[in-house]
């Protein structure tokens, strides 16, 4: 038999190499976990020097060398971390190795004694010494185990913490079932805040659509007209207040129902690559009369008429016979997939900012006529064309200051007569 004590010492001849895994994964987690944010913005940033859609700009202004030099920056500054990090990790290793070393020969040393002394037969010693070679092989398959469940927990810790963030932001389901239509909707006295944000976007706003009505919302940047919009297409949750169908409170009914009575062209709109029937479609079935209805509406069947496979063409150059579509033909197909959607409300955000005249003239003459029997919220800069609106909202730093019709605002000689009479003169 054994000496108990030389299984004690054999164990702590090996804490030494345990402590050195564990702070080396501990280092490394969390160089990797300061290193986030530089190796997203270096990724970022190579993307960006490599993408199609940033070429021209990067040539023009003769980005390159600043690109360069930053991507170079942020990857010395990765670098330096890991050779730190590295240098840690080697130095806990050594010290450990060193404590082990010493450990062992303190093991073999007690087992000397105890030969020496008569306690343990020369037989049984030999035997000793294979069993401590083949215990230490035992015990560093086993830290090694260890540490890898725990390097691992680390990390899991972290997706354990992201999954219930994620758990907490997921809104409570719905108590009330989804309307139908609506006769009004109502906003009243919408507050809402953007995180960090000094000042809320929206102060008490109250706004209201009704049945069939073009609503138009205009006022200068930043004055929350695309946040109001959000909230109205339920994208965004009031901070206080609330949005009423009639009323059914938006926030009582399960959101994503809830959006299929909502049609949105938006002003940052996708270029899904897809074909034009599902860049149109989006994901609903593509029915051939109810697609040429939607880009007659919004001036689309003249682009789709020049591709080569018209509405099965591919709308990415980086697939075989894909296309490429200019600003304004994107903006033509984004408009395309509202009118596509035959939903009660219609949320138009800055639709033709990319057309040209004769474009923009004629997605909004058309919009009265394609939005029969659905509401329209109208957001732009172009005064001219909310002229025929059935109600104007200006918003100025999140409030309505004024309302009404184009007359009436024009006769009250605030802030959207002075916009409006700005962009008239433009044309004297």
């Amino acid at each position: 038999m054994l000496q108990p004590v030389l299984l004690a010492l054999l164990v702590l001849a090996e804490l030494p190499g345990g402590w050195a895994a564990v702070r080396s994964a501990r280092i490394g987690y969390l160089t990797s976990y300061a290193l986030a944010d530089t190796q997203r913005r270096k990724w970022i940033l190579s993307d960006l020097m490599a993408e199609r859609r940033t070429a021209a700009e990067i040539r023009s202004y003769t980005l390159r060398p600043f690109m360069q030099e930053r991507v170079a920056r942020l990857a010395a500054h990765a670098r330096d971390a890991e050779m730190r990090a590295a240098a840690r990790q080697t130095a806990t290793r050594v010290v450990a190795q060193v404590a082990t070393g010493i450990a062992t020969a303190g093991v073999y040393l007690v087992l000397g004694v105890l030969l020496s002394v008569g306690l343990v037969p020369l037989a049984i010693a030999g035997t000793a010494v294979i069993a401590i070679r083949a215990a230490q092989a035992s015990l560093a398959s086993l830290l090694y185990a260890v540490n890898q469940c725990y390097e691992e927990g680390l990390y899991f810790s972290d997706y354990l913490a992201f999954c219930a963030d994620a758990t907490r932001r997921i809104p409570p389901p719905g108590t009330r079932p989804v309307p139908g239509g609506f006769d009004r909707i109502t906003a009243d006295r919408v507050t809402f805040s953007y995180p960090d944000a000094a000042e809320p976007a929206l102060h008490e706003v109250s706004v209201q659509i009704g049945r069939s009505e073009v609503v138009a919302l205009v006022g200068e940047n930043g004055s929350g007209k695309t946040t109001l919009a959000k909230i109205l297409a339920g994208l965004y949750r009031p901070g206080t207040g609330a949005v009423y169908w009639d009323k059914t409170l938006l926030g009582d009914v399960d959101p994503e129902p809830m959006r299929e009575l909502i049609a949105v062209i938006a002003q940052d709109h996708a270029n899904w690559p897809l074909t034009v029937r599902h860049n149109i479609a989006m994901g609903r079935t593509a029915n051939p009369g109810g697609l040429a209805a939607a880009a007659a509406a919004s001036g689309a069947d003249t682009v789709i008429d020049k591709l080569t496979h018209g509405y099965d063409t591919l709308l990415d150059r980086r697939f075989k016979d894909g296309a490429e579509l200019s600003g304004g033909q994107w903006q033509r197909i984004a408009a395309a997939r509202g009118f596509y959607r035959s939903a009660p409300l219609l949320i138009m955000d800055e639709p033709t900012a990319a057309l040209d005249a004769r474009a923009e003239s004629a997605l909004f003459s058309s919009v009265r006529e394609h939005a029969k029997g659905r509401s329209v919220l109208l957001i732009t800069h172009r005064m001219a064309s909310v002229r025929h609106a059935d109600r104007i909202y200006v918003l100025r730093d999140g409030r309505v200051i004024e309302q009404g019709r184009h007359a009436e605002l024009m006769e009250l000689g605030g802030q959207y007569a002075e916009l409006y009479t700005l962009q008239a003169a433009q044309y004297g």
